[in-house]
């Protein structure tokens, strides 16, 4: 007697939510568990194979008969070990799928968690750079002379630095509002892994946008919020300009974070490199990204009027420029077109007045009222503008004697 697999370990490799959920080994401890073994005779084991038992038992041999008459096997209880290994695998994979949830629910909601409180954090610092360089831009023209822009730029970083350092020692008063958008970015975390586990129900991979996608569902909730709440009283045009910057944040945040990642991938490949300068490099290059997307956001919002008239005038000089190339590119056809029809009409002047002196020499030629002399003549000239080469051209009466007597 052998023990052999119910459900095969061929069917519980191919199973794609086990490869999903469990490593090799978990999978091969799942087959060979004794839930999923049973006692079987040698010569049904090879004649089984790989095969389900299930699948092996309703086989038929060439005479029609099944395997289970064949071997004298009971098909109801072959049909209840295989209902009781089906229900063994199915929940093998359930809690490994728990498990593994539960595991990546924690660790994105706690990476969320962080992303938001530094978007949260990132958008203060933001809002005072944008608000003293744009203070910079305006007294551009006032400045006389290069030092004095120097020194401009110089008193903006300062007031840049004593803002943030007051903004940063009141930090009780944003604070409950930190806390808040870690909290509510762990649990879009937990949502996000809960999508990601529902995609991965019918695939297996998921893309960084797709990644940036679910990242932006706790910003959308954040904005709706906003949107309807109007917490601070702003006109409707500074409020929809609010939620879309803090949407735009949300996404540009999200967007470096993942450049990061990809960055610190690929810096671990590179031998030699301590884990906590790659954490530096990457980290740096995510804030920077971050960073330089979210100020273009603002001040793309901010200013989106100007930015729509100056896109209009642009298109507006395309269009002109298209236009005039277009009238240009008419008049040169129309002027070769004119050209064509003059040298065509040349050509066919030249024809026409070609025919009409070949039909007057050949009207001469055959003109029997003539003397023979001139009627000679002019046959003479008319073979000599038909092409007939000279010495074959019959040009007095000796000739023509010659030719047709043979020069009796």
């Amino acid at each position: 007697t052998h023990l052999d697999h119910v459900t095969s370990a061929k069917h519980i490799h191919d199973n794609k939510r086990a490869r999903l959920y469990m490593t090799d080994d978990e999978r091969n401890d799942m087959a060979v568990d004794e839930h999923n073994m049973a006692p079987i005779d040698g010569r049904m084991n090879q004649s089984k194979g790989e095969d389900d038992v299930q699948d092996w038992a309703n086989k038929k041999e060439k005479n029609g008969e099944t395997k289970a008459a064949k071997y004298d096997v009971d098909e109801e209880k072959i049909a209840d070990r295989k209902k009781e290994s089906e229900k063994f695998i199915n929940r093998t994979v359930n809690k490994s799928a728990v498990k593994e949830f539960n595991s990546a629910a924690k660790q994105r909601g706690m990476q969320q968690a962080k992303r938001q409180a530094c978007g949260v954090a990132m958008y203060m610092a933001t809002d005072i750079v944008i608000d003293e360089m744009t203070t910079y831009v305006h007294d551009w023209k006032s400045f006389a002379s290069v030092s004095e822009k120097v020194d401009g730029i110089k008193a903006t970083f300062k007031r840049i630095q004593r803002r943030l350092w007051e903004r940063l020692k009141q930090i009780k008063s944003w604070a409950g509002e930190l806390i808040g958008a870690a909290f509510s970015g762990f649990t879009s975390g937990v949502i996000g892994t809960l999508i990601s586990t529902l995609i991965n129900s019918l695939t297996t991979t998921i893309s960084a946008w797709g990644k940036i996608l679910q990242d932006g569902l706790n910003t959308f909730v954040r904005a709706f919020k906003m949107l309807v709440t109007n917490p601070k009283g702003l006109s409707k045009g500074e409020l929809t300009k609010a939620v879309l910057q803090l949407i735009g944040i949300g996404f540009s945040t999200s967007i470096g974070l993942v450049i990061g990642e990809k960055v610190n991938e690929f810096l671990v490949t590179l031998p030699g490199l301590p884990k906590f300068l790659m954490d530096a490099i990457s980290t740096t290059i995510s804030a920077v990204i971050s960073g330089c997307l979210s100020a273009l956001v603002i001040v793309s919002i901010d200013n989106f009027g100007r930015v729509i008239r100056n896109f209009k005038l642009a298109w507006d000089d395309f269009k002109q420029g298209i236009e005039l190339s277009m009238d240009e590119v008419k008049k040169t056809y129309n002027e070769a077109l004119q050209k064509v029809d003059e040298s065509y009409h040349g050509i066919l002047l030249e024809i026409e007045t070609e025919y009409e002196k070949m039909g007057k020499l050949a009207s001469l030629a055959h003109d029997v009222t003539q003397l023979a002399s001139n009627q000679l003549f002019s046959s003479v000239i008319y073979a000599r503008a038909s092409g007939v080469p000279e010495k074959e051209i019959l040009h007095d009466n000796t000739e023509v004697s010659d030719y047709f007597l043979g020069g009796k």
